[in-house]
């Protein structure tokens, strides 16, 4: 989304005098509401305010923030605050040069797994310990259904 001021606050061939001798040759601010002259109806901003919020991100970014209109997500503060002379910090500047940085640098963060594949190397294990001791219960639990089943049944054939 580009926001051209000229486009949006004066017509091309607007000159400065033209401005001072008429002030409704300026347009309303496309970031505020405007009422219409000959209905007498509000009409919404031309730019959302998230819209509005991307922008002064942008100018901010770029130190363009003096050409967009005041609005809600800007105010004179945060533009003359823009305006003025930031010292340059060289120590900084020379430690971001020096780091390494990776084609994507998005990337070295890894991704942790879900639950289940952190939790898996420790069930295959335990899968393991209980393979290895299979046979043992097999004929444990074969001894002690033999049991239980002597254990209940009557002496006498009927």
């Amino acid at each position: 989304m580009r926001y051209t001021p000229n486009k949006d606050l004066l017509p091309a061939s607007t000159t400065i005098e033209q401005i001072q001798s008429n002030p409704d040759a300026l347009r309303p601010s496309p970031f505020q509401f405007r009422q219409s002259k000959s209905t007498g109806k509000w009409h919404p901003p031309r730019y959302s305010r998230r819209q509005q919020a991307d922008l002064v991100k942008e100018a901010r970014i770029e130190g363009l923030l003096h050409l967009l209109p005041t609005s809600i997500k800007s105010s004179v503060d945060d533009i003359n605050l823009n305006n003025s002379e930031k010292p340059f910090n060289w120590q900084e500047k020379a430690a971001f040069d020096v780091q390494a940085k990776s084609p994507r640098a998005v990337a070295e963060k890894k991704f942790r797994g879900s639950l289940w594949e952190r939790n898996q190397p420790k069930r295959q294990a335990a899968i393991e310990e209980n393979m290895e001791s299979m046979q043992q219960k097999i004929e444990f639990w074969k001894l002690d259904k033999e049991q239980r089943k002597k254990k209940h049944t009557p002496p006498l054939p009927f």
